[in-house]
């Protein structure tokens, strides 16, 4: 297994209840729940309501790292970010606590090691 400083989750939720994600007190109560459900360490939060049919942008900052949420409620969608850091917290039940809330019909995700510190690194850094 590879083995790395944190784990990065990145979510796509499909067909999403439009007023749920409009709700900027909804989805700021759901970062702290799934960050609790995660076991992290809660520092600060910020969100903004983008008003009439927009969506919400939250994002908790966590001692392990970040939970964000950005909702497109004119197309149903959510993009999810949880990345944790370290061997107590668990990603995948902030996740879970996530879903359960937005209920999404379809769900892409993918996980990315992050802070993989042994003999894969490749290359420089290149800038483009």
């Amino acid at each position: 297994m590879i083995r790395g400083l944190g784990r990065h989750i990145i979510a796509e939720f499909h067909e999403c209840d439009a007023k749920t994600l409009k709700d900027e007190q909804l989805i700021k109560n759901l970062l702290t729940e799934a960050a609790n459900a995660s076991k992290s360490h809660i520092l600060s939060s910020f969100s903004v309501n983008f008003g009439g049919e927009g969506g919400v942008s939250a994002i908790l900052i966590i001692q392990e790292s970040h939970i964000s949420i950005h909702t497109w409620p004119e197309h149903n969608y959510a993009a999810v970010d949880i990345f944790t850091c370290g061997e107590k917290t668990d990603p995948v039940a902030a996740l879970e606590v996530i879903a359960n809330t937005l209920k999404p019909r379809f769900v892409n995700t993918m996980e990315v090691k992050r802070g993989v510190l042994t003999e894969l690194r490749t290359r420089e850094a290149q800038f483009y």
